[in-house]
């Protein structure tokens, strides 16, 4: 997997080409006004958010002032405060999806004891482990970044084959000329949304349904070198980043055509993360100096 994999938290041929292209033709690129709020957990030296439901709920995760390395999940209901830790030694616990009926699915790490990586769903105050139907080695990855209202859960396998799982059943899914793919969001109808790259590692996002080429659309940030996807709201429209040769991350809304850039102020990286029904964005941001990472809410100004 391509270096440039590593900056995404937690990172192609004719057909596509030619879609992808009429779409930058066709593309509007504008730059909207956003009031943004930035957000901390309390005595956390890093914070982000990973989604926002259409009740306005939030998830996401933090790293503990005073201890390297541990990090946390959450859930934040009303202003109440859940702290999300994987049972069983867990040092890592990171939540990455989170539905509408305030069901999150995540990953966790176990550095300390066993060494053991794994993800979870986590409902009603309860964890319990997710497991493919496939059979996935003790010591490789297994990712999962977004789980929608049905139980419909996406993520990675450790060979890089993006998958929707339905009731317990594994759907692929497949892009022509992608030799790896990161499915990272999904809405209650069933759309698809994350990134995928092929030979020359340049990266796209996408919009797709499983089993359903005629769904494809290409996200390509015009002028960008990259561009991933990592959000999709219940109306289609996608959040996620772009980068060119010698810039930094900048974060991007996109729907119907139109794509508008999203900046925190004075940030050195803008990360959206997820995006609900009412448009509220939310991500992690960057300071200036490079070293500490915050939470952000925006919405467009009225």
């Amino acid at each position: 997997m391509p270096k440039l994999k590593e900056l995404i938290s937690v990172v192609l041929l004719t057909v596509l080409a030619l879609l992808a292209f009429s779409l930058a033709l066709s593309a509007r690129v504008y730059g909207a006004e956003y009031e943004f709020t930035q957000f901390d957990i309390e005595g956390a030296y890093s914070t982000g958010i990973s989604r926002i439901n259409n009740q306005g709920h939030l998830s996401g995760g933090f790293f503990v002032q005073g201890q390297p390395g541990i990090g946390e999940g959450f859930l934040l209901v009303g202003g109440k405060l859940t702290v999300l830790r994987y049972p069983k030694f867990s040092t890592d616990t990171g939540a990455a999806g989170l539905s509408s009926n305030d069901v999150i699915v995540g990953n966790f790490w176990d550095r300390a004891v066993t060494g053991k990586k794994g993800s979870f769903l986590y409902k009603k105050g309860k964890f319990s482990e997710i497991i493919l139907p496939i059979p996935v080695a003790e010591d490789s990855e297994l990712l999962v970044f977004d789980i929608n209202t049905r139980g419909w859960i996406v993520g990675v396998t450790p060979d890089q084959r993006s998958f929707v799982l339905v009731d317990g059943e594994l759907h692929f899914v497949e892009i022509p000329g992608a030799i790896g793919t990161q499915a990272r969001a999904i809405n209650d109808k069933g759309q698809v949304a994350g990134l995928y790259w092929g030979d020359d590692n340049v990266t796209h996002g996408f919009i797709t349904r499983v089993g359903s080429e005629d769904d494809f659309i290409a996200i390509n940030f015009p002028g960008a070198l990259h561009t991933w996807v990592s959000g999709i709201s219940a109306k289609g429209e996608v959040v996620g980043s772009y980068i060119n040769d010698f810039s930094e991350p900048t974060g991007f809304h996109y729907a119907n055509g139109t794509y508008e850039t999203i900046g925190f102020p004075g940030a050195l990286f803008t990360f959206p993360g997820g995006i609900n029904g009412a448009g509220v964005i939310v991500g992690g941001f960057t300071d200036a100096d490079g070293f500490h990472s915050h939470g952000f809410v925006a919405k467009v100004k009225k």
